[in-house]
């Protein structure tokens, strides 16, 4: 993180440079200045921010590193002082010391795995998962992953040590690797579904732990195995009756009692309705889960769960009138009880107040996004970048599946390295007709030979692409035709689709479509996509490629080399997409990055020197979406893989209670 730091001062001054702007040396040394008297008063923090301002003009990169040096050495010396007071079992000691280091480093995987194991060895479970589920997304090792994410199992379920042979400890080591890779890229919905296939063939010979249990009750429920699933829940909860999963398996539990006690004429409709929107929900397929909870309403109107179900389902994409509407037929239906009664009349008398939450902090969210694509943005600013990611988060704590943020907030995620995130959130925007997107630089239009940049959304029949601008000079107009254009060189096929827009993107499609049944082949190459078409091949270069993978190795980080090719895979439900060489190395890796960054270098100067201040909003900043590498910690500090639905690690390796060690 500290290095990706200063390479993005490094690409942001370099950006400056190339749009033509001076670097103000003045302001610049004032920075640097008062840089000095903060970190002589010891204020390292407040330095290091004076001087990474002061790089924006060219200067400061020497005492930001130095004062990266002394911060690292700072939170090592903190670290070791916490370890001595964890050795001596004076945790609330060790926690304080972790604590003043995680505020000098909160990415360090040093400090996060510690202050994790320190908070539960203090019998603080509720800050330790926190902390530990920041320290499983620091570490890069992916054994080490493993070990944090079996400790946060064992802090959920209460699991103990048990002793397994070498099938039962292959079978789940397989059941965790699989979920590690689902969560490392995008899977395609056949490989969610494979998932709990490794567990569930072996369910006869593994022991019943609280982990596997739960899990177990899981993979039954979305293998739409509602009775075996009943029955594990309520095997869980009575092994493990006082654990922090207690709730969500209690959940899980009642709704699925009362599907199954559910005795009128359409009984097995429901219940098989219920088998197939539990297995599309496993696969993140909302939209036809949707239409199952939709048939249970329609088939037996008499059902009141089911009324209450397809509320809250209504409600979650936003559908507040819908919701309402079900809500409502919930509480007046015979044999309701009257707690449910109440509840359900304040859950229909909140939706107002979660509504305008809801536009307010999408408006917010989309505002402070939209300067980072549109505006002519020339730093890393990553305030910016988390304050956009808390205000949408804040909108879709309204309404989980509700588009409009869920669709932001994937690109957002997909754009931060953060697959299990984007995952979750472009599921639930593809549930209402929210089209994945990202931008790219698009060579083998109809319209153009140069490399435009565009906007790229993924359909279930296609990929729409968007032309925004090309740095290249226009031909002249034939004689009548109209042609729209800011200056002399940039067409604007989009851009006043955009520029109308609260939520950046194009609403009606004004660009060019390819319709899966044109599209013969698409593959990941090392400067990004390539599609071979009936007609010409269109090569696809996204902007932000180039950024560092947190992936390191392993068939993960193979199978999501291209993070654009994932998406496309997946949401464009093809069967012609190629991931690219199975052997791609790490030099490789870097050969496509500094191709990909010099194009991208090359676009941006030639878009700022062709677009005048007046017209900025169409002037994409390529390097501002290198600032989402400042997400890291706020993606940690989301949990998203803690959220209750999802599967847990089993545990199978000795539990890392010690301090970890470099």
């Amino acid at each position: 993180m500290r290095t990706v730091i200063i390479w993005l001062i490094l690409i942001c001054a370099a950006t400056s440079v190339f749009a033509g702007k001076d670097p103000n040396k003045e302001l610049a040394k004032t920075l640097i200045n008062d840089g000095k008297s903060l970190e002589d008063r010891g204020n390292l923090l407040e330095a290091r921010a004076k001087y990474a301002e002061a790089a924006k003009f060219n200067g400061g990169f020497k005492e930001l590193a130095e004062v990266n040096k002394k911060i690292v050495a700072k939170t090592g010396e903190l670290v070791a002082s916490a370890k001595g007071s964890f050795d001596a079992k004076d945790y609330a000691k060790a926690i304080d010391q972790l604590q003043g280091a995680y505020k000098l480093s909160p990415d360090s995987p040093d400090v996060n795995c510690d202050l994790g194991v320190a908070y539960h060895m203090a019998g603080d479970d509720d800050n330790a998962v926190k902390s530990l589920h920041a320290c499983v997304t620091d570490v890069k090792k992916p054994e080490e992953k493993s070990r944090y994410e079996q400790l946060i199992t064992q802090i959920d379920t209460k699991d103990k040590p048990v002793a397994l042979d070498e099938g039962q400890k292959q079978a789940l080591t397989a059941f965790n690797q699989g979920l590690r890779e689902n969560q490392d890229a995008l899977p395609t919905p056949s490989e969610d579904a494979e998932l709990c296939k490794k567990l569930l063939d072996n369910e006869a010979t593994l022991p019943k732990t609280p982990a596997i249990l739960f899990n177990l009750a899981k993979c039954s429920e979305d293998a739409g195995k509602l009775e075996d699933a009943a029955r594990f829940f309520s095997d869980y909860l009575s092994a493990s009756p006082d654990s922090r999963a207690v709730p969500e398996a209690k959940d899980a539990s009642t709704l699925l009692t009362s599907v199954l006690s559910f005795d009128g004429a359409k009984r097995d409709e429901v219940r098989a309705h219920y088998r197939s929107a539990n297995q599309y929900m496993a696969k993140g397929r909302y939209g036809l889960a949707l239409k199952e909870y939709e048939a249970v309403r329609d088939g037996a109107p008499e059902f009141a769960f089911g009324h209450r179900q397809l509320g809250l389902f209504y409600e979650a994409l936003g559908r507040t009138s819908d919701a309402t509407k079900e809500l409502d037929a919930y509480r007046t239906a015979k044999d309701v009880q009257a707690e449910e009664k109440e509840w359900a009349a304040k859950e229909v008398a909140g939706l107002a107040d979660k509504q305008a939450k809801y536009d307010a902090a999408l408006r917010d969210g989309a505002a402070k996004m939209r300067p980072l694509l549109f505006s002519g943005h020339s730093g890393a600013d990553g305030v910016l970048c988390d304050q956009a990611i808390q205000r949408l988060q804040t909108a879709s704590d309204a309404f989980a599946l509700a588009p409009e943020a869920n669709r932001l907030l994937g690109f957002l995620y997909i754009e931060a390295s953060y697959p299990a995130g984007a995952k979750h959130a472009y599921d639930a925007s593809t549930a209402s007709d929210g089209a994945p997107f990202f931008f790219a630089w698009v060579i083998g239009l109809k319209d153009s030979k140069e490399s435009v940049f565009s906007l790229i959304q993924i359909k279930k029949e296609g990929l729409q692409i968007e032309p925004l601008f090309t740095p290249a000079p226009r031909k002249k107009p034939k004689k009548g035709e109209e042609v729209h254009t800011i200056g002399d060189k940039v067409p604007q096929s989009c851009w006043s689709v955009i520029d109308s827009v609260d939520f950046l993107v194009p609403q009606t499609p004004c660009g060019e479509f390819l319709a899966v049944k044109d599209i013969k082949g698409i593959e990941s190459k090392q400067a990004g996509i390539e599609i071979t078409t009936t007609q010409n091949p269109i090569s696809i270069t996204p902007v932000n490629l180039f950024q560092d993978d947190p992936i390191q190795n392993g068939p993960a980080g193979r199978k999501f080399a291209n993070r654009y090719t994932r998406i496309i895979e997946r949401y464009m439900e093809n069967d012609v997409t190629k991931l690219g060489v199975e052997h791609m190395t790490g030099g490789e890796k870097t050969g496509m990055g500094l191709k990909i960054g010099l194009i991208a270098l090359q676009g941006a100067s030639g878009v700022a020197n062709a677009v005048s201040s007046a017209e900025a909003m169409i002037t994409v900043s390529i390097y501002a979406m290198q600032a989402m590498q400042m997400l890291q910690q706020y993606r940690r500090e989301t949990a998203m893989l803690s959220q209750p639905g999802v599967y847990k690690p089993i545990p199978v390796d000795p539990a890392p209670l010690a301090f970890r060690v470099e």
